[in-house]
C-alpha cells in the first residue's frame, strides 16, 4: 500500500474554499428539513412553499455563522451562551409571529404548532454545530450526502402524504448543494496527499466547480425528461440516422448467423427423424404441419417478428456488456482512490452501516448529545466535548481499519496499551486523547481551548503515522 502522508493542506485555509463548501452544505440541509417543516407544522401551510423554505435558510444560516463566529472569536462563557440564547430566543419569536401565536399567551405556546416549531429550531441549533465542528474531508460530507438523501426521500414523503405537490425544487436545490459539496471537499482531501496540492483556487475556481456541477445536474434532468413516451419518441427521431444503420448490421449478422446455423439445425432434425423411425408406429409423436399462407406469407412474417426480437435481444446484451465494463472500471479506479489516501478514510460517522447499524448507532448518537447538553449546557464548553467525542471515535475508527477494533465491554484504559502497537511513538498522545475522553465523557469535566488544540494537533500526527509493521492480531 502507498504510504502518502496527510498534511497540511494550503487550499482548505482559503476563504473561498472555505465559504463554497459552507453554503453547499447549508443549501443540502435547507433542501431535506424543508418538505419535513412543511408536513409536520400545520402553520407553515398557510405560506408559499417558497417563502417558507427561505426562512428555514436564514434561520439556519445565521445558526451557523453564529457557531462559526463564535468558534473563530473564541468567546468565553457566560457571554457564549448569553449570544447564543439571544439568538435562539429572537429567531424562536419571528416564527410565532409569523405564525400568528401571541408568545404573551402560554396557552398558545404549548398548542403542537410551537412546540414543533421549537423541536426544529433546536434540531437547526444542533445540525449547525455538527456541519461547523465537522472536519469536512471527503469521506465525511459524502457520509452527510448519503444520509441526506435518505433524509429527503423519507421527507418527500411525508410532504406529499400530508400536504402533496412536488418536491422537485427541493430535489434540484439538494443535488446542487450536494454535488458542489463533493467536490469541494474531494480537493481538499487531494490537497492533503503529496503530489495533489493545490495552491491556489479562488473564485474563479470555485465557478469552473460549480459550473460543473450544474452541468452534472442539468443533465441528469434532461435524462430524467427523456424517460418517457415522448422522451423516446424524440430520441428515436433525433438518433434515426444511427439507428437504423444499426438495424442494418444487426440485420446482416442474425442473417449469416442462420445461414451458419441452417447445416447444423439440418443435420440435426435428420437425426430427430432417424431416431423416431426407430420406434414402432404407435409410439410415434403426430406432427402436425403448420398451414402456410398463400406465397409463404404466414412464415415470412414470423420470421421478420422473431428477426425484430432477436435484434432487440441483441441490442440488449450489448448495452448490459457495456454496463457491465464501466462498472468494473469504476469498481477499479474506486479501489486504487482508497489505496491512495489511507488515512483520508478514517473521519468519524462516514462509514456506511446495515439499516439496523444505522439506527442503532444513531441512537447512540442522540443518547451521547443529550447527556453532554445536561453535564455543559449550551455553551463553548459543550461544542469542546463533541469535539473530544469526535476525535476519541476517530481514533476508534482508525485503529480498526488497521486490524485492531475496540472489543466489546473493553475500556478505554484498557483499549490503550493495544492502540500503543499500532501507533508505534504515539504513547503519549494517546494517553492525551484516552483520558481526555474518559473526563468528558464519564467524569463530566470540560476541557480549555489549549488541551483541545493539542488533541486535534496529536490526532492528526496519528492519522498520519504509518502502518505498524507488527500484524494486528500480535500486538496485545
Amino acid at each position: 500500500m502507498s504510504e502518502q502522508r496527510l498534511s497540511a493542506s494550503p487550499l482548505m485555509e482559503q476563504q473561498e474554499w472555505i465559504w463554497a463548501l459552507f453554503l453547499s452544505l447549508w443549501s443540502m440541509e435547507v433542501a431535506w428539513v424543508s418538505p419535513f417543516f412543511v408536513a409536520i407544522v400545520p402553520q407553515a401551510r398557510r405560506f408559499p412553499l417558497g417563502v417558507v423554505a427561505s426562512g428555514i435558510g436564514v434561520t439556519l444560516l445565521a445558526f451557523m455563522l453564529l457557531v462559526r463566529w463564535l468558534g473563530v472569536q473564541e468567546i468565553e462563557a457566560p457571554m457564549y451562551q448569553i449570544l447564543l440564547l439571544g439568538l435562539v430566543v429572537l429567531t424562536a419569536l419571528v416564527w410565532l409571529l409569523a405564525f400568528g401565536v401571541n408568545p404573551a399567551h402560554p396557552s398558545e405556546l404549548v398548542s403542537r404548532g410551537p412546540a414543533l416549531l421549537m423541536v426544529f429550531l433546536f434540531l437547526f441549533w444542533w445540525r449547525a454545530i455538527q456541519l461547523v465542528q465537522r472536519e469536512n474531508l471527503f469521506r465525511v460530507v459524502s457520509a452527510e450526502f448519503r444520509q441526506g438523501v435518505l433524509l429527503l426521500l423519507a421527507g418527500g414523503l411525508v410532504f406529499v402524504w400530508q400536504v402533496g405537490g412536488s418536491i422537485a425544487p427541493f430535489v434540484i436545490l439538494f443535488f446542487a448543494g450536494g454535488l458542489m459539496s463533493l467536490s469541494m471537499a474531494r480537493l481538499g482531501t487531494k490537497s492533503m496527499v503529496g503530489g495533489h496540492v493545490v495552491q491556489r483556487l479562488g473564485w474563479r475556481g470555485v465557478g469552473t466547480v460549480g459550473a460543473t456541477a450544474l452541468a452534472v445536474l442539468v443533465a441528469g434532468i434532461l435524462v430524467s425528461q427523456a424517460y418517457s413516451t415522448e422522451g423516446f419518441a424524440f430520441l428515436g427521431r433525433l438518433f434515426a440516422p444511427e439507428i437504423h444503420f444499426l438495424d442494418r448490421i444487426l440485420t446482416k449478422a442474425l442473417y449469416a448467423l442462420f445461414e451458419w446455423l441452417g447445416p447444423l439445425m439440418d443435420k440435426l432434425i435428420l437425426y430427430f427423424q432417424r431416431l423416431m423411425e426407430t420406434l414402432p408406429k404407435e409410439q410415434r409423436p403426430t406432427i402436425q404441419t403448420p398451414s402456410i399462407g398463400v406465397g409463404g406469407q404466414t412464415t415470412s412474417s414470423k420470421l421478420l417478428e422473431m428477426m425484430q426480437t432477436l435484434k432487440f435481444i441483441c441490442g440488449g446484451i450489448l448495452v448490459l456488456l457495456a454496463l457491465a465494463v464501466l462498472a468494473l472500471w469504476l469498481e477499479k479506479l474506486g479501489r486504487r482512490e482508497k489505496r491512495s489516501l489511507p488515512g483520508a478514510s478514517e473521519e468519524v460517522l462516514s462509514t456506511p452501516l446495515g439499516a439496523g447499524g444505522a439506527l442503532s448507532k444513531g441512537w447512540r448518537r442522540i443518547k451521547d448529545l443529550f447527556n453532554l447538553v445536561r453535564q455543559y449546557g449550551v455553551g463553548r464548553e459543550l461544542l469542546d466535548a463533541i469535539s473530544v467525542h469526535n476525535i476519541y471515535a476517530n481514533v476508534e475508527r482508525l485503529a480498526a481499519r488497521r486490524g485492531l477494533p475496540r472489543r466489546p465491554a473493553e475500556t478505554p484504559y484498557e483499549y490503550q496499551p493495544r492502540l500503543a502497537g499500532i501507533f508505534p511513538g504515539h504513547e503519549e498522545s494517546l494517553r492525551h486523547i484516552t483520558e481526555a475522553y474518559v473526563r468528558v465523557h464519564y467524569g463530566g469535566r470540560a476541557i480549555s481551548g489549549d488541551e483541545l488544540d493539542r488533541l486535534r494537533a496529536e490526532w492528526e500526527s496519528l492519522k498520519a503515522s504509518p502502518q505498524s509493521a507488527r500484524p494486528a492480531e500480535d500486538v496485545d
